[in-house]
């Protein structure tokens, strides 16, 4: 008989992958990013979209100088998720930035739960944190799988229906757009700053 006869077999449908780089050796651009932000911050009334009490910039600042090394960082990071990963066709589509903005949430700021229309991934740049500054959380796109809750023995990714994100400074977040997420409130005094942004796929002509 067969070792692999009377085996189970796990198949891993439809998954939800969020993957995270540190972005080290960076203190030069954060700082200039940073002080384009807290000018713009200054002078800008901001955009209302998820945003509780916080500041949404408008959504270009990847076309702003400031910003190039960070967009170059991010279209990289993307190009090895689709070639390790995802398998996209890449001879037909050119993967960019579509928009790029900042969150700026002061003591109590939030966001609610949200997605990203009409791009394929969304992400997050961590500019400025502080512990208790609000955790990234990521919600089960799957609504039938609350039908019914069993109890678990112990904590599983089977268990979770909500995955929380620490906020680290210099920390890089991918994600389908089309995962629900909301921030918490920051319940720390300083300002936490992160630079979100879209990737959608363009054809190549």
């Amino acid at each position: 008989m067969s070792s692999d006869e009377n085996q189970l077999k796990r198949y891993e449908l439809f998954p939800t992958p969020v993957w995270a780089s540190q972005l080290e050796n960076f203190s030069v651009h954060n700082q200039a990013m940073l002080e384009y932000i807290i000018q713009l911050y200054k002078n800008d009334p901001g955009l209302k979209r998820s945003n509780v009490l916080g500041w949404h910039s408008p959504d270009q600042l990847h076309n702003e100088p400031a910003f190039t090394p960070l967009q170059k960082q991010i279209e990289e990071f993307i190009e090895n998720v689709i070639a390790q990963d995802l398998q996209l066709d890449l001879k037909t589509e050119k993967y960019r930035i579509k928009t790029m903005w900042c969150i700026l949430n002061s003591q109590f700021a939030h966001n609610h739960l949200h997605r990203h229309p009409d791009s394929l991934f969304s992400g997050v740049y961590y500019l400025q944190t502080s512990p208790n500054s609000g955790n990234l959380n990521f919600h089960d796109p799957r609504a039938d799988v609350r039908m019914l809750r069993p109890r678990f023995a112990k904590d599983t990714s089977f268990s979770n229906f909500i995955v929380p994100f620490e906020p680290l400074p210099g920390r890089l977040l991918l994600f389908p757009s089309w995962l629900p997420h909301n921030v918490d409130p920051n319940l720390g005094e300083q300002k936490r700053i992160s630079i979100s942004f879209d990737i959608k796929g363009y054809p190549i002509t």
